[in-house]
């Protein structure tokens, strides 16, 4: 699961007003995200300072990454920039969002900066059922002709997914990639706040798209992820949240991790 961590933490983007009664959730009135630290094992690890602008976090900034945020008159997230800064390193990736009349979103289109011009990679585009998230379609681009790479599809155990398949459409086999989710419907998912914008953590366009999705997206905890790729055997990584008291009295989400071997780290400022 290369990115899981990598994206993660833009979720933060949607929990700053996030509340609820039981003890082991968070509760965030008056605090706002102030740092990030984030490891795995591709990329090491990552302090990530938050900048607002009229309540909205605009940038995250690391020594090696910058995530910076535009807002439409909605406040919703209309562009999102992935800036590499290290060494080396030199992508820089905008994602365009658009979305239908209820808020949901519609579409993203991603561009890769190529000697000082955008040209469109990737498009994505997503379905509803029900008022559910269904599908989502992967498109790639190459000399501007589109071309139809596969569906990413979710199913669900009430208002939980509970698994997500992604058939590639090349591939004559069943799913190219499956990934199930075992769901504690005893707790809230501190993650969970603003469905319609939920989409807009994915930055990364590859094989493990959107298979994380319910991590920020249903109302109830992932305790477990297992992902199964075809001809593979399958692997199970465990997710434990970890929480903290304020000295004003807000429980906090301070740590995730999964599988003990990559983590975020959360630090706060409360009034």
């Amino acid at each position: 699961m290369k990115h899981t961590l990598k994206s993660l933490f833009v979720f933060l983007l949607l929990i700053t007003v996030f509340s609820c009664d039981e003890n082991d959730q968070v509760t965030t009135e008056n605090c706002t995200i102030t740092t990030v630290t984030n490891y795995d094992g591709d990329d090491g690890e990552e302090l990530m300072q938050a900048t607002y602008q009229n309540g909205k976090i605009v940038q995250f900034l690391g020594p090696s990454l910058k995530y910076t945020y535009e807002y439409d008159s909605q406040g919703r997230i209309a562009t999102k920039y992935y800036i590499e800064l290290a060494q080396g390193l030199n992508d820089t990736i905008k994602i365009v969002y658009s979305y239908n009349a209820d808020d949901t979103i519609y579409e993203e289109k991603y561009y890769l900066l190529e000697n000082g011009t955008y040209k469109l990679y990737a498009r994505l585009q997503f379905h509803y059922s029900n008022g559910k998230h269904s599908t989502t379609d992967l498109y790639d681009y190459e000399n501007n002709v589109e071309t139809f790479e596969g569906t990413t599809t979710y199913f669900y155990t009430g208002n939980n997914i509970t698994s997500i398949q992604f058939d590639d459409s090349d591939s004559d086999v069943d799913y190219d990639y499956l990934y199930e989710f075992t769901v504690d419907t005893t707790k809230q998912n501190p993650f969970h706040t603003i469905s319609s914008q939920m989409h807009a953590m994915d930055t990364y366009i590859d094989d493990d798209t959107f298979f994380i999705l319910p991590i920020y997206s249903n109302p109830n905890v992932v305790t477990t992820i297992k992902e199964t790729e075809n001809g593979f055997a399958p692997h199970t990584e465990n997710i434990v949240y970890v929480y903290e008291t304020s000295p004003q009295g807000n429980n906090l989400l301070s740590q995730v991790t999964i599988d003990g071997s990559g983590y975020y780290k959360f630090s706060y400022s409360c009034n």
